[in-house]
């Protein structure tokens, strides 16, 4: 998405009327080239394909287009505020979402729109709509809040007027204006808050502002009455928790047309009567061939050991595994070389929450995985040029994500930022280390039912995100003299605190080693035991 943006375009892939962003770029020898993303579609243009379709990377007009703007951000500041005639929007509710208009010089008429677009609240650049339907843009207007956030978000103008229960998201500003105003028509005692996409219907701008709308109880998605409109909710739904979202219908083709036909209590009702989005979850069993005859080896990785991937078949997603061990064997080490693996041998995004450690102690031990060597210990020799290419290859690859705590660490949280690694992030491995310090932060009195409660959210989870979710466990201190630190085998009926650990896991993998050991190479020597495997049901050192 780097480059000039030129303007939103028809896609004739889709048949979208301006879902399709045009881009001028330099390749290296300084020679003009277009590139585009359809927001509809999900899809890059080639340049080959957008010159086929009549763009011309030599000009800056292009048919279907427009003109890239020269004005700038502090003049169309300074620039009218009007309502919308034609769409009968008021002109207070424009000049509150911050629309400005241009006029044509010979007529007078107005002949340009400028929707504002904001980031952290202040205003960073336009999109211009030369009328009827042509668009091009003014500033910075890359990854921005959604239009009209900056009413509704912490220290915005309407924040102290809203409660939090419902806010309405459409598919353009202007829609946006039109179902702010029939609701305000309709119920001037009550605010609800309303946000445009800026950039069509995607779900790529929902995920970069997945706390704004995840702060709201439901995320009422209210877009064009079409088969892309239709399409582009459900994937909008999909990029946020299950529950969060619902979906209004309505005759009309969008909410200009329901206030310019004076619709205002028909999309008042439609606006109660919305239904709440899920997933289609029943099939019939014939139509499953495809699915039961598919090599499912294809949809695992394996284990950075061949011994464990032997008897795991590898990690699946939609499953959750549990690595524990006595204090001092290493499980965190255990799950940080995972993850370092999964790194180099899978092209998928990664989430990392290690509640005992800093970001930058898990950061500085996965860089230790990649150089072979503790970067974390500070008299470790080492080159910049080694913690760069360590940091390169793990850190700034970004595809690591990691969790940074501040002490925060109840169920609710760690749910809720799961939910935010998989779906704003992209993330298909998590991390959770460990799961026992959950039971602490929430002030539990009854360590089994509070582990029984987070093991049974988080395996539902795992199901509903389809993730491969690795949590790490403590064992209870043996009865005796020798204990787990001295290599005392590992059993399901030693996991600490509530049976429900070993119940919801798809695998347990102990960890074994005796660590007091005189011989350092049985100080050093680590067994690894399946402890159970739903898979296949195989068990063994």
């Amino acid at each position: 998405m780097d480059g000039e943006f030129l303007g939103n375009h028809p896609c004739e892939d889709c048949g979208s009327n301006d879902n399709l962003s045009v881009y001028r770029k330099l390749n290296d020898d300084g020679e003009e080239y277009l590139d585009g993303f359809c927001w509809s579609c999900n899809e890059y243009k080639s340049p080959r394909k957008l010159n086929e379709w009549g763009f011309e990377a030599g000009s800056i007009k292009y048919s279907g287009g427009a003109e890239v703007s020269v004005d700038s951000i502090k003049d169309i500041l300074e620039y009218d505020v009007r309502g919308v005639k034609e769409r009968r929007i008021k002109k207070d509710v424009a000049e509150l979402y911050g629309m400005r208009v241009g006029y044509d010089q010979e007529t007078g008429e107005i002949a340009e729109h400028y929707y504002p677009v904001t980031k952290d609240g202040e205003v960073t650049g336009f999109f211009k709509r030369t009328l009827p339907k042509e668009f091009s843009a003014v500033g910075d207007v890359k990854k921005p809040q959604l239009q009209g956030q900056h009413l509704f978000d912490k220290g915005g103008l309407l924040e102290n007027k809203i409660n939090r229960k419902f806010i309405i998201l459409t598919e353009g500003f202007l829609d946006a204006l039109a179902a702010y105003q029939m609701m305000q028509e309709r119920n001037p005692n009550y605010v609800t808050p309303v946000v445009s996409l800026p950039n069509g219907i995607n779900a790529k701008s929902v995920k970069d502002n997945y706390h704004f709308l995840n702060s709201f109880e439901k995320v009422i998605v209210c877009v064009d009455n079409d088969e892309v409109g239709r399409k582009g909710a459900k994937e909008i739904c999909k990029s946020l928790p299950m529950g969060k979202t619902k979906i209004m219908s309505f005759n009309e083709k969008d909410p200009c047309e329901m206030l310019k036909r004076g619709k205002q209590e028909e999309f008042y009702k439609a606006f109660w009567n919305s239904e709440e989005y899920s997933p289609a979850g029943i099939v019939s069993g014939e139509g499953l061939w495809g699915v039961v005859s598919s090599d499912d080896n294809a949809l695992s990785v394996p284990y950075p050991w061949e011994g464990l991937t032997k008897i795991t078949h590898g990690i699946r997603m939609g499953e959750m595994v549990t690595l524990t061990a006595g204090s001092g064997v290493a499980k965190s080490t255990f799950a940080r070389k995972i993850a370092h693996h999964l790194l180099r041998v899978s092209d998928a995004n990664i989430g990392m929450m290690f509640l005992e450690e800093s970001v930058k102690k898990t950061g500085l031990s996965l860089m230790s995985m990649e150089a072979n060597k503790l970067l974390h210990i500070p008299d470790t020799p080492r080159t910049e040029e080694e913690l760069r290419q360590a940091f390169d290859n793990t850190l700034g690859t970004g595809r690591v994500f990691l969790f940074d705590h501040f002490g925060s660490a109840d169920i609710d949280t760690i749910i809720e930022n799961i939910t935010y690694f998989v779906r704003a992030a992209n993330c298909k491995y998590i991390f959770l280390d460990h799961i026992s310090i959950m039971v602490s932060a929430g002030g539990h009195g009854d360590e089994r039912k509070a582990l029984d409660e987070i093991c049974t959210k988080l395996r539902t989870l795992v199901q509903e995100l389809d993730i491969s979710l690795f949590i790490v466990s403590h064992l209870k201190r043996p009865s005796g003299d020798t204990g787990h630190e001295q290599g005392l085998e590992t059993s399901l009926s030693q996991l600490r605190g509530s049976a429900g650990i070993a119940q919801l896991s798809d695998m347990v993998i102990g960890f074994e080693r005796n660590g007091q050991h005189e011989d350092p190479v049985v100080r050093n020597t680590t067994t690894v035991r399946v402890l159970k495997n739903r898979f296949s049901g195989e068990t063994s050192v």
